[in-house]
Formats: structure tokens, sequence, C-alpha cells
């Protein structure tokens, strides 16, 4: 493993300064204010101008959360806590079990984040397909075993 490209260079690597700053400091507009370089039209700089303003430390807009949340956070315990969101069909090749059963046995992950599935439609589970269901079978039953209702 030391062969390998990534780790045979890494202790000449910088890993960054010491002592970050917790605000990161504005990125200057090109002169004019154009995009410089990053592509767009008409107006390119102007958006850039404004991630640059809240970026550089002025004024951040109030931020209001999504309707979707209102209906998601019925769900959870605490809502507030950052999420892990996962969203994909019920599918083995998906391998949302490993991910259920990695946040299930990790308390301190369990503490600190929720987990948020999105497994495509709601439907009778006996009506799709088989490996579908095999999955949202396994699925439950982690959430059962590692009672991350809520969660």
């Amino acid at each position: 493993m030391r062969n390998s490209p990534f780790l045979r260079d890494a202790p000449a690597m910088d890993i960054g300064p010491p002592a970050a700053s917790p605000r990161a400091p504005p990125t200057p507009l090109p002169p004019g204010g154009g995009s410089g370089g990053f592509g767009g039209g008409p107006g390119a700089g102007a958006l850039l101008g404004a991630v640059n303003s809240v970026g550089g430390g002025g004024p951040v807009p109030a931020f209001e959360d999504p309707p979707i949340w209102q209906e998601i956070f019925r769900f959870l315990r605490n809502p507030r806590k950052p999420v892990i969101l996962a969203m994909s069909r019920p599918d083995a090749k998906k391998n949302i079990t490993t991910l259920v059963r990695a946040y299930g046995e990790n308390r301190a992950l369990r503490d600190i984040a929720n987990l948020v599935l999105v497994m495509g439609n709601r439907k009778v589970i006996d009506g799709m397909a088989a490996s579908s269901a095999k999955v949202l079978e396994s699925v439950l039953k982690m959430v059962d075993a590692y009672d991350l209702y809520g969660r």
C-alpha cells in the first residue's frame, strides 16, 4: 500500500495551515466584474459578486426551511441535527443496507446526525419487485434492530 502514488508523497503534502481562519477572505473579482474564466453569460459577474459579498463577511440573508422539511421534521426526534440524506431506489446495487448498518452501529454518528432515507415511491411491499422488496424489508428490520426511529 505504501507504494501507492497517493501515499508515497504523503509526508511532503501540505495538510493545511495550523490555525485556519473561521471566515474565508473574499474572492476578488477580475477587473470589470466579469466571470473571469468561470464561464456564464451576461450577469455572471453580478452573481459572483453576490456570492463574494456573502463569503466576505457581509450580511447573510435569513434562511427559511423549505416546505418539504416540515414533512420530514415530523419524523425526527431532533430535527435540528445535521442530516445524512440518501436518495435511491431500493436496489441491492445501491448498498443502502450498508449505510444503515454503519449508521446504526456508530453511536457517535447517531448522536450528531440524523439519517434520512428516500427510497422511491411508497408502495405495498408485496407488490414490489422481489429484489426491491428484499432491500426494503432489510432496511426496515435494521431500523428496528438499531432502534433508529426518529433518528
